[in-house]
């Protein structure tokens, strides 16, 4: 991999291998620049981890995303399901509850339902 790749070059090719079903190597792509990354680069860079099932560096970036986008409905929801994933349903319930507040979208509330049920 070219270090000297530009931002989009890596979006772009890092969402071409998470399309192709290569999480790692999604991620392996956009790790070199995670401190450049934008909230759409961080995003992805999340999705991968997820994919790939390294769910305390999802939860990591995903954190981020929330410290500079607190109101970013989707990465709170991302967020509840790692932390399902992980087995911590106060964490996960926690996230999703904000998630329906943001945007209270059937599925947003549905989550909420059933992780507090």
């Amino acid at each position: 991999m070219d270090v000297q790749m530009d931002l989009y070059d890596r979006y772009v090719l890092a969402g071409a291998q998470l399309e192709a079903e290569q999480p790692i190597e999604a991620a392996r792509t956009l790790e070199p620049a995670r401190d450049e990354l934008p909230v759409s680069g961080l995003l992805l860079l999340a999705r991968s981890y997820f994919a790939s099932a390294q769910l305390g560096r999802a939860r990591d970036v995903l954190t981020r995303v929330v410290d500079l986008d607190p109101s970013d409905d989707w990465a709170r929801t991302a967020l509840s399901r790692v932390e399902e994933r992980r087995g911590d349903r106060v964490a996960a319930l926690q996230h999703a509850r904000v998630a329906a507040a943001l945007s209270p979208r059937p599925e947003n509330t549905e989550r909420v339902a059933a992780l507090a049920a």
